[in-house]
């Protein structure tokens, strides 16, 4: 039997992206905010447009207003 790291369908398990998606989905659904588990993540898609970038920059200069850092 030969085991590697890389299984068939398992895109949801090695993929950072999708793991960060599936469990925020997960605590969300849960009622539970999902920062008090996981790391703060901010996925940015469109550059500086994109309205993840501004909940960054938001956080990035008024840290004393967030509870998460």
């Amino acid at each position: 039997m030969i085991t590697t790291n890389h299984q068939e369908n398992n895109f949801h398990m090695c993929n950072k992206k999708a793991i960060y998606y599936n469990m925020k989905i997960f605590y969300e659904s849960m009622g539970q905010n999902p920062f008090d588990t996981l790391p703060l993540t901010y996925h940015i898609k469109e550059g500086e447009t994109d309205r993840e970038f501004l909940k960054f920059v938001e956080t990035y200069n008024n840290p004393q207003n967030n509870d998460v850092l």
